[in-house]
């Protein structure tokens, strides 16, 4: 189970890999469209940023029927809304006779009046100005300018002077988008832009607009109602729009000031009172009449300034591409901190960047990168955890039995402190062998033996755990032992002797009832070697290698040879030296090795020796170093007092058969005094 783990583990984490389902995620999301809302709440605030930052056409204009228009014309002729006709017919009247360029009437004139000579009058009117632009939708179409009137006047081509004003908000009930193609915007301009369904670039709503652009509409009627007044004074026909078309030439211009605000320029009527119904909601954040729609796309066409949509499939792009940035930075197991700072600032520069496309006229639709920016977070933090999570287990399947609770809680936060594939280090390294196993197993059940190995083992890994180093491995009834590592240890050296002692002394009393007189033997050496994990994919082990690990092993059996329990390396004595007792045992070469070592036994912590120890150590340590000078009498004397305190001591004994051949035969002039053993 755990391999299988780890080889998921290992194949997501590559990136691209793990981005696959953050995109299926995005997919879900923009297909179903759910990022719609965000998208268009993002449009609006644009907007609403955007609108003071450009200017409207100056060559164009909003006629309303306003609150004012329809308390002035109501109480000078004493009419109701819905007006007469004839009233539109006296509007259109007057801005023709003032010299507008463009007339758009926003009202839909689909149902005949209850007095048909209204109806007419409005016709001949609408027809007799012939850059009035009526509102048609797509099935109706105004009810004036029936089949028989365009044939009864076709020179009037009233056919071709209608604009569609039938077009639909958005879902939520916003009008954003403009259909120009046959529109009463495209009526009244040679810019028609390619895109079918635009976006408006707003200009803020009618409060935003100057006064020169926004007039109301009671002002036109009052001197449109005085031409229609001077028609029929002249008897002109007011019903037949070739009458009406003489009858405005003929009669004189309009006031100047007032003519003046719409003389040559495009007119958009619509009406803005309550009542009135032709309301639309905006992105600029309030109810506008819905003429104003028609002016802005009329304004964004002159303008060329049409918002155009960014790409599906280009959007779908950056967003797959954001989420891979995301993915990418986080895969090496970043913390979720730094995984929400970098979604969190490649968020606010898509937005930002969104923001300046939209003022450059693009519009990115941010929401969709935006979700996969998060969800490229989220399943980043979710694949880490998870990461981390295998990496723990694999730390305490590791470490967990065999180095000390504070030292496995530490590398569970920072798992880096151990390099998965192996360091160099100065470590030292601790080689425990029960001796007297084998007879002992003769002569117990191995029920009872197992028992026994267990409490040496479990003895041993405390000693080893309680002064800071960890268990690398049992082999059988051996244990190695590691200091300095995985967590640096302080005098790594010094540590293992205190636990060696420990283990030592602990046997001493340990197994007095046992049938076989057991005690352990102990090899401690520092030095260089490589640490971390070797093995393969299916089974891996933390442990060391190197030379020093080997002699190490090496002085564990050689304790055997020269008759001692405890035997640390030169680096360890010298690195340990000064706080604990030890005596020089020889220099050995140990098989397979041409290089000597200087070898000591370990005898106890400094000041834990009694006199005789004291005593025994000085006696044999001069005779040893008088033994190296060949000052062999010297040599012998010491030796000779040391074998008196300890009359069964192995080594003192050795150097003393050595001194008693070297009296028959000196030995030769490059005797370097190295005791060889031929046995690992």
């Amino acid at each position: 189970m755990a391999v299988r783990y780890t080889a998921v583990v290992k194949l997501v984490g590559k990136p691209w890999l793990l981005l696959l389902p953050v995109l299926a995620f995005v997919w879900v999301v923009w297909f179903f469209g759910l990022t719609h809302t965000l998208d268009r709440s993002f449009f609006d605030h644009c907007t609403v940023a955007t609108e003071k930052s450009f200017q409207a056409p100056t060559n164009g204009v909003l006629v309303l029927i306003d609150e004012s228009s329809l308390a002035e014309i109501g109480q000078r002729y004493s009419v109701r809304w819905p007006w007469p006709r004839s009233l539109f017919g006296a509007l259109i009247a007057s801005l023709h006779q003032a010299g507008a360029q463009k007339i758009l009437m926003d009202f839909e004139f689909f149902e005949p009046s209850e007095d048909s000579m209204q109806d007419d009058i409005l016709a001949a009117y609408s027809a007799a100005s012939r850059e009035t632009i009526l509102a048609r939708s797509q099935t109706n179409t105004p009810i004036f300018w029936s089949k028989e009137f365009q044939k009864q006047y076709p020179q009037f081509a009233v056919q071709s002077r209608m604009g569609l004003v039938d077009f639909t908000p958005d879902s939520d009930g916003v009008y954003r988008h403009y259909p120009m193609l046959g529109s009463l915007a495209a009526q009244a301009t040679a810019h028609v832009p390619e895109q079918t369904n635009s976006l408006l670039r707003w200009y803020g709503g009618l409060e935003q607009l100057s006064t020169n652009i926004v007039q109301p509409a009671a002002q036109f009627i009052v001197l449109g109602v005085q031409l229609q007044n001077d028609l029929r004074d002249k008897k002109f026909d007011e019903t037949d729009p070739t009458s009406v078309e003489r009858g405005l030439v003929a009669l004189p211009p309009l006031d100047e000031s007032t003519a003046a605000k719409v003389r040559g320029k495009v007119v958009f009527v619509g009406a803005n009172a309550s009542g009135t119904v032709d309301l639309k909601a905006t992105p600029v954040g309030k109810i506008e009449p819905g003429v104003l729609v028609n002016y802005t796309a009329w304004a964004n066409a002159e303008q060329n300034c049409f918002i155009r949509p960014f790409s599906t499939m280009g959007n779908l792009f950056i967003s797959a591409l954001l989420a891979f940035a995301v993915i990418f930075a986080g895969w090496r197991q970043a913390s979720a901190a730094w995984l929400a700072g970098i979604a969190a600032f490649l968020i606010v520069l898509l937005l930002a960047g969104s923001y300046l496309a939209f003022r450059a006229e693009i519009f990115f639709a941010p929401t969709t990168a935006v979700f996969g920016i998060f969800f490229a977070a989220l399943a980043s933090s979710v694949h880490n955890f998870w990461r981390e999570s295998a990496r723990k287990r694999e730390i305490q399947g590791i470490f967990g039995s065999y180095v000390s609770k504070e030292v496995v809680e530490k590398l569970l936060r920072s798992p880096d402190a151990i390099k998965l594939g192996g360091e160099k280090k100065e470590l030292t390294v601790f080689f425990s062998d029960l001796a007297g196993f084998t007879d002992l197993s003769e002569k117990i059940s191995p029920e009872e033996l197992v028992q026994v190995v267990n409490r040496y083992l479990a003895a041993m890994t405390d000693f080893i755990l309680d002064n800071g180093g960890y268990v690398d491995k049992y082999i059988g009834d051996a244990v190695m032992g590691v200091f300095g590592s995985p967590e640096p240890l302080e005098n790594h050296a010094a540590a293992a002797c205190r636990a060696a002692i420990a283990c030592r002394d602990w046997m001493e009393t340990a197994f007095q009832d046992a049938p076989v007189k057991l005690h352990a033997r102990i090899g401690l050496n520092t030095g260089p070697m490589i640490v971390g994990n070797v093995g393969s994919e299916r089974k891996k082990n933390f442990t060391v290698l190197g030379d020093a690990v080997n002699l190490a092993s090496r002085l564990e059996a050689a304790n055997k040879d020269v008759g001692t329990v405890l035997l640390i390396g030169e680096d360890t004595e010298r690195m340990a030296r000064g706080g604990f007792v030890t005596r020089p045992i020889a220099r050995l070469r140990v098989k397979g090795k041409l290089q000597p070592n200087q070898v000591h036994e370990l005898i106890c912590e400094t000041g834990d020796a009694s006199a005789e120890e004291s005593s025994f150590v000085a006696s044999y340590g001069a005779g040893y170093a008088h033994y190296l000078k060949r000052e062999f009498a010297a040599a012998r004397e010491h030796f000779l007092r040391a074998k008196a305190m300890r009359p069964d001591d192995k080594m003192t004994q050795c150097y003393l058969d050595n001194l008693a051949e070297f009296e028959h035969q000196t030995p030769s002039s490059d005797w370097d005094g190295v005791l060889i053993l031929k046995s690992k």
